[in-house]
């Protein structure tokens, strides 16, 4: 029995050693599990803060982590600098906002207390909505239209130095000489969008060889000292009061020129050097758009400053372009902000001519004071005020509305103008008269009054033969009215609508025709082998019209793609930034990924193109595309948009809430478009839809 026992104990004990071996392994399967997910939390919550989400020590250690990066690489000398305005604020360098100010007080002195047909969500002059709302090179290619006479860049003489006075001499800030000695030290290039002599100043303070180039033709001469490489331009010394267009780029056309050569020359330095940006927030149409989308095959990294995000918006521009460079590296404040460790590392790098010394003995002098520049630019606008050429101001913002899509406020001009000219209260000269014509074909495009549209280009032809205009004057009006006619024609055949339309109102005929008038019209221009400016402009806006019937058809859409894409390069060519932006939309949508939407998002919004931002945000924003339409006051924009939503929410993608307020708006918006055939074709859609009863 004892045996018998003892047996049975043993067993026992066998079997709870057993499922103690067992328990643990199971725990330790538990507990491996439970590590395991907390890893797999942890690396979400880390993919989380990388999204965006990071709190305020993760953003403060990863800002140190670039500045030792950047400090890293300065010190091995593998940088190179591209800088922009912002570098030279604090030297009292006169802003583009105090040129585009003194200048409005001097040819649109009436601006300053003027907030007629001011877009209503801003309670500001018209003055005003210029410095903070216009982009510069826009207001400039309107003001040299109307002027006719390039005195009107006469402000733009406060950056040359043989106008300062003897209260008035701006001198370089600390950057512009760490820059300048750094670059001569590792013998690379300076880039700069700047037009100041700030660069120049501090090379000849600190007696370094310098070479100022405009373009590429002579950089290889360069054998010495800092190449200070102007990106748009230098303004000229010594030529009295004369500024040219052609010396700085500050018209449109200017910037919107793709210039192969100083891209390439960038791109080189690029892929040789890491890339410190300064000062610079990426918003030209010429340059940036380029630099972002070259491939980084050296790994060589971008470091970007880019200011205070949270608190100026130019910073919050700033920093979303920078997130676009390849391997940037975006460091929070302002490159004076790390002034201690720059002078650390030129101290480091200048061990004989002994720079630094000589730069603070220069920093101790006495700087200029905001009142001294005041006082400089009030008295240059007065010197420049004797001589103002005649323009009409209202018509110039009339303008303005136009190029910036503020189509309530262009109709309110516009009825206002005709009701003086009506009751003899304004008597306006011939090419005013085809100018406001010519915004009363535009506004009815808009307003997707088609029936009006095309009455007006009909007539505006028939104007044409009646004037008394130059030659270059008629040919170029009889090509728009021609244009915007067969477009007149166009704009009635239901397409781009996101909904189904029935077959039998599709009106294939119609756009038959309008085929065979474009193909007439681009043969026309392609014949005219001497073809000026502003006809060049309007051909390739008529082939791009083209385009947007080809690239529906299915076959053709491989031929279109490489059309559009010699279009774009043929309109970068001559700064034609409208059609840039034309041909970028419908390039997204035939390659989503390319980035072409956000190429023509950001010049949209540079240079506030209301109708345009409606069209690219339509596909993926239509909240945002009806908001950005209603701005502008385009009728069919307005439709298509609402029509996107109810489109991504029958295909399950997004679901969208179209409240009594869309209905009700598209109702009324379909009840203003003409002719009545294209509003029945969109009220049948809409009540098919369930979005009208």
């Amino acid at each position: 029995m004892n045996t018998k026992l003892a047996t049975s104990r043993m067993r026992t004990g066998q079997y709870m050693k057993k499922f103690n071996t067992i328990w643990k392994l199971i725990l330790r399967k538990i507990l491996k599990l439970i590590n395991s997910e907390k890893s797999y939390i942890s690396a979400k919550l880390k993919r989380k803060r990388g999204n965006g989400s990071m709190n305020s020590k993760d953003v403060g250690a990863e800002d140190e982590a670039n500045k030792r990066e950047l400090f890293d690489s300065l010190k091995k000398q593998n940088c190179f600098f591209f800088t922009g305005s912002g570098i030279s604020l604090s030297s009292q360098v006169a802003s583009v906002s105090d040129v585009l100010g003194h200048t409005c007080n001097v040819f649109l002195p009436e601006y300053e207390s003027d907030f007629s047909h001011v877009p209503e969500k801003i309670s500001l002059s018209r003055k005003d909505y210029i410095c903070n709302y216009i982009q510069p090179e826009l207001f400039y290619s309107i003001l040299l239209d109307f002027a006719q006479d390039e005195t009107v860049l006469g402000m733009w003489n406060c950056l040359k130095q043989d106008h300062y006075t003897k209260r008035y001499i701006p001198k370089p800030n600390f950057i512009h000489y760490f820059i300048v000695v750094y670059s001569y030290l590792s013998k690379v290039p300076i880039f700069t969008m700047n037009y100041d002599k700030m660069f120049e100043s501090a090379c000849e303070m600190l007696n370094i060889p310098y070479s100022v180039h405009v373009d590429t033709s002579r950089l290889s001469e360069h054998k010495e000292g800092v190449a200070i490489c102007k990106l748009h331009g230098d303004l000229q010394e010594n030529t009295g009061d004369k500024v040219t267009s052609k010396d700085i780029g500050t018209t449109m056309s200017s910037i919107s020129k793709k210039n192969s050569k100083w891209l390439q020359y960038i791109n080189a330095n690029m892929k040789q050097y890491d890339m410190c940006i300064w000062g610079y927030s990426g918003r030209d149409i010429d340059y940036f758009p380029f630099i972002k989308d070259y491939p980084n095959t050296t790994n060589k990294k971008r470091f970007w400053a880019i200011g205070n995000p949270e608190k100026f918006t130019v910073d919050g521009i700033t920093k979303e372009n920078a997130s676009l460079l390849p391997n940037v590296r975006r460091i929070k404040g302002y490159p004076s902000s790390m002034e201690e460790k720059l002078t650390d590392i030129l101290d480091y790098l200048d061990k004989k001519a002994g720079y630094m010394s000589y730069i603070f003995r220069f920093l101790k002098e006495k700087p200029v004071s905001q009142n001294e520049k005041d006082l400089f630019l009030r008295e240059l606008a007065e010197q420049i005020s004797t001589s103002r050429p005649y323009f009409d101001g209202d018509l110039l913002w009339m303008q303005m509305m136009r190029q910036t899509g503020h189509n309530n406020e262009l109709k309110d001009i516009i009825l206002g103008t005709l009701e003086k000219v009506s009751a003899g209260e304004k008597v306006l000269k011939e090419k005013e008269k085809f100018l406001l014509y010519e915004a009363r074909i535009f506004l009815a495009r808009e307003r997707a009054d088609f029936l009006e549209y095309r009455k007006l280009a009909r007539n505006l032809y028939r104007m044409v033969s009646k004037s008394t205009l130059s030659n270059e004057d008629k040919n170029r009006y009889c090509n728009l009215a021609l244009v915007q006619y067969v477009s007149s024609l166009q704009m009635c055949i239901p397409s781009a609508l996101a909904l189904h339309v029935p077959v039998f109102q599709r009106r294939y005929g119609l756009l038959i025709l309008v085929r065979i008038g474009f193909a007439i019209l681009n043969f026309k221009f392609n014949k005219n082998k001497y073809i000026d400016g502003y006809n060049k402009t309007l051909a390739q806006e008529c082939k791009l019209r083209t385009l947007a019937i080809d690239y529906r058809i299915p076959f053709l859409k491989g031929t279109v793609w490489k059309q559009l894409k010699k279009l774009r390069e043929q309109a970068y060519e001559i700064g034609n930034y409208e059609t840039v932006i034309g041909a970028n939309k419908y390039l997204g949508r035939l390659d989503v990924e390319k980035g072409y939407f956000t190429e023509a998002d950001n010049f949209a919004k540079m240079v506030s193109d209301l109708s345009a931002l409606s069209i690219i945000n339509r596909n993926h924003n239509p909240d945002e595309a009806l908001n950005y339409a209603i701005d502008n006051g385009n009728n069919l924009n307005i439709v298509k948009a609402i029509f996107q939503k109810k489109d991504l929410t029958n295909r399950g993608e997004i679901k969208y809430n179209i409240n009594n307020e869309d209905k009700e708006r598209l109702l009324e918006t379909i009840h203003k478009i003409t002719p009545k055939r294209l509003s029945k074709t969109l009220l049948t859609i809409s009540k098919r839809e369930g979005l009208l009863n």
